[in-house]
Order: C-alpha cells, then structure tokens, then sequence
C-alpha cells in the first residue's frame, strides 16, 4: 500500500438526537476511497470484516460476490458490525438490519485511477490498448451501474433497465451515498452516527505512477464503454441525489482522536490519542507543512 497524499483531513462529528445502532454494511466500488475507510473503521466498529475479491472477475479473479456465496453460513453467523466489498446489491437481503452505505464517483476519473492501477500493479502493461482493457473485463464497464442492478458477478449485461434499477436502488434502498469528493464528510457523518472517536486520517493506497495519457481519444473510448455510469453519475449529483449533511448541527466534544496516517516509509500507524496527544501531533504535522482539512 502506498500513501502519496500529502493532506491530512481532520473529523470531529457533530452531535445527533439518537445514535445509530445498526451493523454497517459498506458496498465498495473500485477506485473510490473504499480502502481507507475500510481501514479507518474496521478499528472502531469490531468485529468486521472485508471480504476480499472483485466485482467480476477482473483479471481471472474470484469475485467478491463469489466469495459470500461460498462462505455464507460463516459470514452470517460472524455477528459481524462491519462489512465491506466489492459485492453486488443483491447481497443485501441477507444483511436486512444494516445500516447500508457507498460512494460513488465521476466514472471517467474513476477509471483513470483503476487503469493507473493495474498497470502500477502489473496487472496489465502500458502497451495494452485501453479498448482491450475493457473488452477482456481488465477494468469492468459500468461497474457502478452493475454493482447496485445486477443479481451477481456473472450478470454483467448493462441495459437501459439496468440502469433504472440501479437509480432506483441508490435513491430508495442504500441508506447513505456520497460523492467520493466528500468522503471525508462521510466519515465525519459515521463518527457521528456511531458516537465513534474524532478522526485524523490520510487517504490510503494512492496510486503515485501516472501512466494513463489524458487525451481527447482516450477519454471518449472510456465514455463510450460506460456511458450507463456516466449517465447515473451525472443524473446523481445533478438532481442532489448524494446524501446531504445537515447544516448548523453543534459540533460535539469529544477528547479522544483516532489517528491513522503513515509514517516515511508509508506504513500505516493507527493510534487513539487524548487532547493534549493530539495537539503535539498537528503541531508536528503543521511544522512538516503539511495541510490540515477540516470536515
């Protein structure tokens, strides 16, 4: 994992009439902070659990979908109070009690990152013609459109239906979802939902390399083979679909922070920290001329 932000975001929460007790269940679509605020909850709401795997098979892999179904007894059993994958909606009527939350992204950023991705990761080369990427499902296409309309990781035919009932599920059924340019206030909203501790954090597994070539050519080949994500991006973000936190909530007041951000060889640290902890360290990330962003 590497860590090439440079920014540190600071969430104190805000106080709430009543806290929310429901397990969480987190659908993470690629490429879209999933991994940090896995690791930034999974040490606050315990047990959790991520479950490992793609959305469909990328790259001759098992997909996440796959995985519940073949370890489903053991899953529900786990009691587990967090949950996060790269699984389809459709797992959702085994978690009826959960409190259900994603976040979505502009599709043609997101896929700039998740080619940056595979190629840092070796997945493919820098040769690999982009249309090849996606008709050999190396990235998947419409990947948000299919994540919240498809029964499982091998339903992979995007249609216009499809993209209803992908809008459909997003605004009706998944209780909280965010753009990814507010995943920071998507964390605020679950430490406050949670009553959790306050959070410093840093963005995890930030893809240094820039490999894609932004060009006119390229970004149409990325429209024309997601051109449903695109659509429901835009028509989510349009129409203030996203999850909208109340404004002139009292900010609480909380003396306990838990800090995860990573150290000059980019390991993560995680730590609870008081006050008095807390303020020594934004001293030293101020004096490191660091940027502080509060949510």
């Amino acid at each position: 994992m590497g860590i090439y932000d440079k920014n540190f975001y600071l969430c104190k929460g805000y106080k709430l009439k009543q806290k929310e007790t429901r397990p969480l269940i987190f659908f993470h679509v690629p490429k879209c902070a999933g991994t940090t605020i896995f690791q930034i909850i999974q040490n606050l709401i315990t047990p959790s659990m991520r479950l490992s795997g793609s959305p469909t098979n990328e790259n001759s892999s098992q997909s996440a979908y796959e995985l519940f179904e073949n370890n489903r007894d053991r899953i529900l059993n786990s009691n587990f109070n967090f949950i996060s994958g790269h699984y389809q909606f459709e797992i959702k009527k085994h978690f009826q009690n959960y409190l259900s939350a994603t976040i979505l992204r502009d599709p043609v950023e997101r896929l700039i990152s998740h080619y940056n991705f595979i190629v840092d990761r070796g997945y493919i080369s820098v040769k690999t013609n982009l249309e090849e990427c996606f008709k050999k499902n190396y990235m998947p296409t419409n990947i948000m459109t299919q994540m919240f309309s498809c029964e499982n990781n091998n339903d992979t035919f995007i249609n216009k239906d499809k993209y209803n009932k992908a809008l459909k599920v997003l605004t009706d059924e998944v209780d909280l979802v965010f753009d990814s340019n507010d995943t920071n206030k998507f964390l605020n909203q679950i430490i406050s939902m949670y009553d959790l501790p306050n959070l410093f954090f840093q963005y995890a597994q930030k893809t240094k390399n820039k490999y894609f070539i932004k060009n006119d050519e390229n970004i149409d080949i990325i429209k024309e083979f997601n051109h449903y994500d695109i659509k429901l991006y835009d028509y989510m973000k349009n129409k203030k679909l996203f999850t909208l936190v109340e404004n002139f909530l009292p900010e609480r007041n909380k003396d306990q922070y838990y800090n995860y951000s990573f150290d000059i060889f980019a390991k993560p640290e995680f730590s609870i920290l008081n006050e008095k902890q807390f303020i020594h360290l934004k001293k030293a990330v101020e004096s490191r001329k660091f940027k502080i962003i509060i949510s």
